[in-house]
């Protein structure tokens, strides 16, 4: 649960004489396509304003919505009002024309959402100021790794990075997470989810599992999260060694086609 949720709407909260109030009798329109992050993004804008403005929007899946007085319209494509978009970028623009999030793509239509959260939570109640912006990713990808999970998420009983997880690390703004990766001798061993508790994996329990990585990967595309992947082997001692990496990487990505982005350190 993201912290910065808790203890809202405060108490006694009042609009600034150029604030946007979203209240009761709001909607939420959608003209986006219903792609993963897409979904993802309106699912979570919807609990936050119940959950922790107390605002309930009727949501509406209009592909020629337009946006109106009295509410929030979510659209996508490269083209805005201010100029061609980069990918993940987005036009945020509230006014008396109600709140419009336009993403260049679906990432943008999820970042555009996010920000709005964060405003709200920083404002502390259902509160936006006018505003006309356009925001673009400076960097990506933007990487982080939680604690254990960097070789222990694809070998261990449970997984490190559940759903709520991966929601935090894309609000948080990043776009990726590291994960270790060795084509080791237990390629072919019993994976360790089906290894007894207090019993030690057979191999060197750095090679992912595809079935956990593929699960992984749809789970963390849905909060705009790329997997990256570091090549843990020592660095090739010579042109023999060089190929034979080469070919890992190779399998591994037919293997994983969701694994865009192999790094050797």
């Amino acid at each position: 649960i993201d912290p910065r949720r808790t203890g809202l709407p405060w108490a006694d909260i009042r609009p600034g004489p150029d604030e946007i109030t979203i209240g009761s009798g709001w909607r939420l329109q959608v003209a986006s396509p219903r792609s993963p992050q897409v979904l993802t993004a309106i699912d979570d804008l919807v609990r936050f304003l119940s959950e922790a403005m107390s605002v309930r929007l009727v949501v509406v899946w209009d592909e020629n919505a337009r946006p109106r007085s009295g509410t929030i319209t979510v659209s996508e494509g490269a083209d805005s009002a201010n100029g061609r978009l980069t990918p993940a970028g987005y036009r945020f623009a509230a006014g008396a024309g109600g709140i419009h999030l336009h993403g260049a793509d679906s990432r943008g239509v999820l970042r555009a959402v996010w920000y709005l959260e964060d405003l709200l939570m920083l404002r502390g109640g259902p509160f936006v100021r006018q505003d006309d912006r356009v925001r673009e990713p400076r960097y990506s990808p933007r990487t982080t790794c939680a604690a254990w999970a960097f070789s222990g998420e694809l070998t261990t009983p449970a997984p490190v990075f559940t759903d709520q997880h991966l929601s935090l690390i894309s609000h948080y703004g990043y776009d990726a997470i590291w994960l270790g990766w060795y084509p080791g001798s237990e390629a072919n061993s019993e994976p360790p989810t089906r290894t007894m508790p207090g019993r030690t994996p057979v191999g060197t329990s750095y090679r992912p599992f595809t079935s956990r990585l593929r699960d992984l990967a749809e789970r963390a595309e849905k909060y705009d999260l790329q997997i990256v992947i570091l090549y843990l082997a020592p660095h090739p001692a010579d042109e023999t060694r060089r190929r034979a990496m080469a070919e890992d990487a190779k399998r591994f990505l037919v293997e994983v086609p969701e694994v865009k982005t192999i790094v050797l350190l």
